[in-house]
């Protein structure tokens, strides 16, 4: 069943005898709703901090559950399966390697060929799980600056007398501390 928010018009059907359900209509999916859900979300997000702030939820567990980091999780992922294939050609270079060997008495030359295709291949493996590993740790970086950057800009917006709570992204929260700057220089000028 899929999530939504509804709203039912009624009609009443005479004094006692109830109502009649006359239209319904999402929440989720109509544009004449947009405020109230930016009202549910804004409501949202003070029930995440509130929860982030008892503790009985972590800041890594909303973004896992929203999908924050699927992007940067995607080229990952990219990365690990295409060390797990040049994983599998080595393996198969060697075994292909060891029947040459079984089948006849391989030239220097080609077995040399082999040897320094499989380091070449293992070097270029080793490469990938260093980046992939820095790519990790850039990427919890970035992640700390933007909830400190965030913090930082809920910090500014209480100074200017703003709630946080009533901007939905970063960005909105810069405009809104550019606006109430703005508005302020106007009034002391």
């Amino acid at each position: 069943m899929a999530l939504n928010i509804v709203v039912h018009s009624v009609r009443g059907l005479g004094r006692g005898k109830g109502f009649q359900v006359t239209s319904i209509k999402s929440i989720v999916n109509d544009p004449e709703f947009a405020e109230v859900r930016e009202k549910i979300g804004a409501r949202v997000t003070d029930l995440l901090r509130l929860l982030v702030s008892y503790g009985t939820i972590s800041k890594k567990q909303i973004a896992l559950q929203f999908g924050i980091a699927d992007d940067q999780r995607a080229g990952l992922a990219g990365m690990e399966e295409r060390a797990t294939e040049r994983e599998q050609r080595i393996a198969q270079m060697s075994r292909e390697l060891e029947e040459a060997r079984a089948k006849t008495a391989m030239h220097d030359e080609k077995k040399k060929e082999y040897e320094i295709r499989i380091a070449h291949i293992t070097k270029e493996l080793s490469e990938q799980k260093a980046m992939s590993s820095r790519l990790e740790v850039e990427k919890e970086e970035a992640e700390s600056e933007i909830t400190w950057v965030a913090n930082e800009m809920d910090e500014l917006l209480m100074a200017a007398g703003l709630s946080p709570i009533r901007y939905l992204s970063l960005r909105a929260k810069f405009e809104g501390l550019k606006d109430e700057l703005l508005a302020s220089r106007a009034y002391h000028e």
